[in-house]
């Protein structure tokens, strides 16, 4: 794209402000259902749709649009814009009179600087999904386009009866929001009619996307298009009206048309079984899809439904929300065909305010509109729209979000774990965006195919911050099972990126995991995260155990992106990797930024290609360790590279000591330092205990017991053991007092 612009109104929309409110609301602004002359017997006495005239001939105002409080719909029969407000309706805007038998249509958009965006033809296809006009209200300067026919498709290969193999090209009802500026840089979707029934194959290419701009930045004249792209939808089928609506709030997130997966963020209503409707993210693969999954779920689960296509979503105060019109009451049922009543849902599905129209009733069908536009003040106006036989209805209401302090996952409201269904289920508890979550008790995962809780796609959009309350979560395990000779390896438990959390952002602190088990063929495995996803922070944790996979670290198997910073922690963690891949004793394989101190490693590592001590880098270029141990017994490559700390270019080591009895490949360093000296070194730092268990450090919260109170012996004749005062045993001990144990007897003495 040319350039990037954010217009007034998205910046306004992005000004954080303080909500006082705890609940969330949605209130009336005004409501009328004075619309007869927009829509009286429309559906009742239908137009002969091939017929011009005929279709001039009634207002068919089926779809509006709306900003600032007010609605705008197109009047057929004026070929005007007309405006909707409390006090009733008037054509405010004549648009540009047409050549030919060209005439606007029913789908009708607004920018975020206030043009107007109107379809053409209505239900000539596939001339309703190429033909635009953008009408500017401030001056009444207009532009018509053709954005044609989708890359390689040819006009012989359209096919009259709906979409055909090879396009996604037909009528357009109506179009979702724009984003931008359509006099500068814009985005806008639409997703012309076509179902299987019509010859579209699973996975049609249905909804295009079409980017703006405005070289000089001066008239609406001049504005030129571009970029043009179809989209697979989710199911590849949709219908006459559906919706789609962009996932990103502003146009700096649409990227460029390098970044794939940005130009494919967005959301489709379509019809669903029973005359329900589902929501899809537009590409498969996207972030959003999780959220999806959640309205799918929710709406389905709702007791009335009915026809209806009344849809948009918006980011309020840092969240998600999803707007849907739905059926309040069997009443309201058995009365609207198309219901107006109108409720917000968050990401997880729950709805968290509603709106009842108590006194609209349609005896026949309509068509629903819902436009969502935050304000600076951190509220949100929702335009409604209803079309319907001679009555019609519209509503301005005002949506006002749960405070952020108060929500469910917020710092002071965090949500508390106890049970392993409590952690393999947190992603389905975490709003997008920064979520607080506290572990209130120890987890025993013994004999539970345990499902790790976030996987990329769902960690992208998620900050988390787990506080493990100095308590620890043991025995997950999760292996591939080979059935047979030849026969296909099936996973049992964990999933992508085994570990505890899977993919995470955000920090863990205070957690101990012990006693993993994860031997997978693939992906990236840890002690407690098998890939970061952004910054993350890992402090006050330890993890003991094996992980085996692609790319496996005591404590992370991989860091993708941001900066992995780790902290007071170590890993007593056996890593492996079984696919070619890495293995490392705290971080098996470095692609971003990371930085640890006042960390160890103990374990074995073994790798096929590359194995170190304690971290290998990748690809990334900014890996600094200070005052880091590999005190692990032995590192081995089958063929690779082995090395006692780090492996890989870039690296800044200070104070960094590793085992002198460690053995690389099977043969000793003879280097390096004792394990006395070690032990100094380590329970001298901060955050460790100075005792130790089973001759190593340990943190400071957690109930360390010392080789001197663990003492039972029966022999009273046997040679003494020393320990200094802080109960670490000494090999040769010099003038000082000293913990003795000789047999059962322990006794302190001065040794000189």
């Amino acid at each position: 794209m040319k350039k990037q612009l954010l217009s007034l109104a998205a910046a306004l929309a992005l000004t954080p402000a303080f909500n006082a409110n705890a609940e969330a609301t949605l209130t009336e602004v005004w409501k009328t259902g004075n619309l007869q002359e927009l829509n009286a017997n429309w559906d009742g006495t239908a137009p002969d749709w091939t017929s011009t005239d005929a279709i001039k001939k009634q207002s068919c105002a089926r779809f509006a649009t709306g900003r600032d409080g007010v609605l705008y719909t197109i009047n057929m029969k004026t070929m005007s814009i007309a405006k909707i407000t409390k006090d009733g309706v008037e054509d405010v805007y004549k648009l540009p009179k047409l050549e030919g038998d060209d005439y606007y249509g029913t789908a009708i958009s607004m920018d975020e600087v206030g043009n107007f965006l109107v379809g053409h033809y209505f239900t000539k296809a596939p001339l309703s999904s190429q033909v635009w006009t953008i009408y500017c209200p401030s001056d009444g300067s207009s532009k018509q386009f053709n954005i044609g026919y989708p890359g390689g498709v040819k006009p012989e290969d359209y096919n009259d009866g709906g979409l055909t193999a090879n396009t996604g090209i037909s009528r357009i009802d109506c179009v979702g929001r724009v984003i931008g500026d359509l006099t500068g840089e814009s985005v806008f979707f639409v997703a012309p009619h076509g179902n299987a029934a019509n010859g579209a194959p699973a996975g049609a290419f249905n909804i295009r996307i079409i980017n703006g701009y405005n070289e000089d930045g001066t008239t609406v004249e001049t504005v030129q298009f571009e970029a043009n792209e179809y989209v697979p939808t989710y199911l590849g089928t949709s219908g006459g009206q559906n919706i789609v609506q962009p996932a990103i709030s502003n146009i700096e997130e649409f990227g460029t048309p390098d970044d794939e997966l940005a130009h494919k963020q967005a959301y489709i209503l379509c019809s669903g079984e029973g005359g329900k409707y589902d929501v899809f993210s537009c590409y498969k693969g996207a972030p959003q899809s999780s959220a999806c999954e959640k309205m799918q779920a929710a709406w389905r689960a709702m007791e009335f439904h009915s026809k209806n296509n009344g849809f948009d979503t918006f980011v309020a105060d840092g969240h998600r929300y999803f707007l849907h019109s739905f059926v309040s009451s069997e009443a309201e049922q058995s009365n609207n065909n198309r219901p107006m009543s109108v409720g917000v849902f968050n990401e997880l599905g729950e709805m968290v305010a509603s709106w009842v129209n108590q006194d609209y009733l349609s005896s026949n069908n309509g068509y629903n509109s819902i436009v969502a536009q935050p304000q600076a003040d951190g509220s949100v106006l929702i335009h409604t729209y209803s079309s319907c036989t001679a009555y019609g209805a519209a509503a301005v209401l005002k949506f006002t979000p749960e405070s952020s302090d108060e929500m469910l996952g917020s710092e002071n409201n965090p949500i508390h774990v106890s049970t392993a269904d409590d952690l393999m289920t947190l992603a389905t508890k975490c709003l997008d965006g920064t979520s607080y979550v506290v572990l209130d008790n120890d987890i025993d995962l013994s004999g539970i195919q345990y499902k790790v809780p976030f996987t990329e796609a769902a960690a992208k959009a998620k900050t988390i911050h787990f506080n493990g309350n100095n308590h620890v979560i043991k025995n997950l395990k999760g292996a591939v099972n080979v059935t047979g000779e030849g026969e296909e390896q099936v996973t049992i438990g964990v999933e992508q990126n085994a570990s505890v959390f899977g993919s995470i952002k955000g920090t863990i602190r205070n957690l101990g995991v012990e006693n993993i088990d994860v031997n997978v063929n693939w992906f990236c495995t840890g002690g407690i995260v098998g890939a970061s996803v952004g910054d993350l922070t890992i402090d006050n944790c330890y993890a003991t155990g094996s992980v085996q996979g692609a790319a496996s670290g005591g404590l992370v198997g991989s860091c993708n992106a941001g900066t992995l910073t780790i902290t007071n922690s170590y890993s007593q963690v056996n890593t492996a990797d079984n696919a070619g891949g890495h293995s490392a004793g705290l971080v098996g394989r470095a692609n971003a930024g990371l930085s640890i101190s006042y960390a160890y490693a103990s374990g074995s590592v073994t790798s096929k290609n590359n194995a170190a001590g304690l971290v290998n880098i990748n690809t990334a270029t900014n890996v600094t360790l200070n005052n880091v141990v590999a005190w692990n017994s032995s590192v081995s490559s089958d063929g690779g590279v082995a090395g006692p700390t780090v492996n890989g270019d870039g690296g800044i080591l200070n104070n960094v000591e590793f085992y002198k009895e460690m053995l690389i490949n099977g043969v000793p360093i003879y280097s390096g330092a004792d394990a006395e000296t070690l032990q100094n070194t380590v329970t001298a730092w901060e955050a460790y205990n100075t005792k130790l268990v089973d001759g190593y450090p340990v943190l400071a919260w957690q109930s360390a017991t010392s080789g001197v109170s663990a003492i039972e012996a029966d022999e009273t004749d046997a040679p003494a053991v020393y320990y200094n005062l802080q109960g670490i045993q000494v090999a040769n001990p010099e003038n000082g007092i000293y913990i003795v144990r000789r047999g059962n007897k322990v006794s302190k003495e001065y040794i000189r």
